[in-house]
C-alpha cells in the first residue's frame, strides 16, 4: 500500500520510555547527535513509505497488521503497518547490541 495522503504514525508508551532511556545513555556517552539522527531518519521513513520499510517479520491477519523490523544504526524498530489504512504503530525502539548502549 502507497497511499496519496501521509501515514499516520503512533509511538506506543513502551517506545516512547525507552527512547527516553536510550537519548539519556547517549548523553551520557556523548552520542547523542548519533542517536537523535538514527531517530529523525527512521521517523521520516515511517512517515513516507513504511511498508517499504525494514522487513516483514509477521502478519496478524485477524488485525490485518505486518509487524516489520528496521534498523538504523544504532538503532533497531518494530513497528505493525495497517494493510489498508495509512496507519503505523511503533511497538519497540531498541539500541542494537554490541553499540556501546549495554
Amino acid at each position: 500500500m502507497n497511499p496519496s495522503r501521509p501515514w499516520k504514525v503512533i509511538y506506543l508508551p513502551e517506545p516512547l520510555r525507552d527512547f527516553a532511556e536510550l537519548y539519556k545513555l547517549a548523553k551520557r556517552f556523548g552520542r547523542v547527535l548519533e542517536v537523535r539522527d538514527a531517530a529523525r531518519r527512521i521517523h521520516a521513513r515511517l512517515h513516507a513509505a513504511p511498508d517499504e520499510y525494514g522487513e516483514e517479520a509477521f502478519h496478524y491477519h485477524n488485525l490485518r497488521l505486518l509487524l516489520r523490523v528496521a534498523f538504523q544504526d544504532p538503532l533497531a524498530v518494530r513497528f505493525c503497518v495497517h494493510e489498508v489504512e495509512p496507519l503505523v504503530i511503533v511497538k519497540t525502539i531498541l539500541a542494537l547490541p554490541g553499540k556501546g548502549f549495554d
